[in-house]
């Protein structure tokens, strides 16, 4: 009797504490707070960031079976600049692992990199060699030492365009106009990365997506073409209906964390792109699921970047010339020409 009635209770204050948090929230905007916090997290001047990201594939045909898994892992700082090339400190790491019959291939990613206004440099501590095939005897001369590559200012104009003022006050009008999202919620609220903030769960909007591309790409002076609509429709047919949970924090409203998760059949894809075979060859049976995890803290926190004072600057036929991928002689220097394409 004593156990049933410690159960009851514990139930009845579960449902309590629900319904005070259900109460609490409801006085919410969901949609505007998730508006407010895509339009402050837009105009954040610096941020930590950590992206995992985790895919796996199962693939049948005819007799074969394989399986890929990959885990990669961002962690770091980003930063807008000055110019339109970004700032950042980050590390790349992770694994992935094939598996096809008796055949087995796994590797490991190791890699920094830290932008500082026209200087890109890179330390590549450990990296998979097929995937970067031929070239791989390139990058291992490039281990365990800090390299320098320059990068001209306008070098990622067209990733992170200078934008003025007054397209800053339209880019924000668009979102304020056009909602990515539907069928939102917010499930309860939770610590985060530091914040108290509201857990929003809801999917992707197809037509929310496509006029917030329509209209951005507008905006930038190079708008979708017609006859790209429809590939665009393709596209954002694989996002649409995908789960997304969101953390917002109570304060400021800022994303602090985003969860997205996706899981589609080949057989769903193929009948979305229109596509039956590839190379002559019917497509695999199988499936694909991708999971990524973002995390934002220490918003609008500006940290220095120290960069390596040991850093080389990099040279393309140097590095060929150690990896030993074409043979030079001191009267034939090297030819980039040969390089494998």
């Amino acid at each position: 009797m004593f156990l049933k009635s410690k159960w009851a209770v514990g139930a009845i204050m579960c449902v309590s504490a629900l319904l005070v948090a259900g109460c609490q929230n409801r006085d919410v905007d969901v949609d505007q707070l998730v508006k407010d916090a895509i339009i402050n997290n837009s105009e954040v001047v610096a941020e930590k960031i950590n992206v995992d990201l985790g895919g796996k594939a199962h693939m049948e045909q005819d007799d074969k079976k394989s399986d890929v898994e990959i885990n990669l892992l961002v962690d770091g700082y980003v930063a807008k600049s000055e110019g339109t090339n970004p700032k950042f400190d980050l590390v790349l790491s992770g694994d992935f692992n094939f598996e096809e019959g008796e055949n087995k291939t796994s590797g490991i990613f190791d890699l920094a990199a830290k932008m500082v206004e026209e200087n890109l440099y890179v330390n590549m501590n450990d990296f998979p060699e097929m995937a970067l095939g031929p070239y791989s005897q390139i990058a291992a001369t490039l281990k365990g030492q800090w390299w320098l590559f320059p990068v001209p200012a306008d070098s990622f104009a067209g990733i992170s365009p200078e934008i003025t003022k007054e397209q800053e006050a339209q880019v924000r009008q668009i979102l304020e106009e056009v909602s990515i999202f539907e069928g939102l919620k917010i499930k309860s609220t939770e610590e985060v990365n530091g914040s108290e903030a509201y857990k929003v769960v809801g999917k992707f909007s197809k037509e929310g997506l496509k006029n917030y591309i329509n209209e951005i790409s507008k905006l930038n002076g190079e708008p979708v073409a017609d006859d790209q609509q429809g590939e665009m429709d393709k596209v954002l047919d694989v996002l649409a209906g995908s789960n997304v949970e969101m953390w917002i924090t109570k304060e400021g409203h800022f994303l602090t964390k985003v969860v997205i998760g996706l899981k589609l059949s080949m057989a769903e894809l193929a009948e979305r792109f229109a596509v039956e075979q590839v190379e002559g060859q019917e497509l695999p049976k199988g499936n694909i699921e991708l999971n990524v995890v973002v995390n934002m803290s220490e918003i609008n926190k500006v940290v220095e970047i120290v960069v390596p004072a040991d850093a080389k600057e990099f040279n393309l036929e140097d590095a060929v010339q150690q990896s030993g991928l074409i043979p030079t002689t001191t009267e034939a220097p090297v030819d980039m020409s040969n390089l494998p394409q």
